[in-house]
């Protein structure tokens, strides 16, 4: 699954657009990887989320690779 956000950091936290559609989607899904395309401006050293967010695995930008995938 590609996942979109606004904002990601360098754990693999992401900010999305606010609704938690992917948040619940996950959560009742089985989705073996989910990947997330990014420009590398998106990318913060921390951002906040809570506990039922769901990451993806993978976070691929222009410049690099943060995570793996399975």
């Amino acid at each position: 699954m590609v996942m979109p956000g606004l904002a990601f950091d360098k754990e693999r936290h992401r900010i999305g657009y606010g609704k938690g559609y992917y948040d619940k989607y996950l959560s009742e899904h089985e989705v073996k990887q989910k990947v997330a395309l990014a420009f590398d401006f998106q990318v913060l050293d921390n951002i906040p989320f809570k506990d039922y967010d769901i990451n993806p695995d993978l976070i691929i930008t222009e410049k690099r690779r943060i995570g793996t995938l399975i």
